[in-house]
């Protein structure tokens, strides 16, 4: 399997797998919005699954350099 990875400035940053995932769908979808339930559907499907888990993300997602646009 491919090692995947996000990189900035050749360096490797640490990012939870899910994260990684979750990132690579809003890049892909860079061109429209995308809502948190598409989001939570798209992820976390389990109904009892809370937004906190994408808020969480998202957050995460943000302290990534150079995502100031999440």
């Amino acid at each position: 399997l491919p090692k995947r990875q996000l990189r900035h400035r050749a360096a490797a940053l640490a990012i939870k797998p899910n994260d990684l995932d979750a990132l690579a769908y809003l890049v892909r979808c860079r061109d429209r919005f995308v809502t948190k339930d598409e989001l939570l559907d798209q992820f976390w499907p389990e109904p009892e699954t809370s937004e906190g888990v994408l808020t969480s993300t998202v957050s995460r997602l943000r302290r990534i350099p150079g995502a100031a646009a999440i």
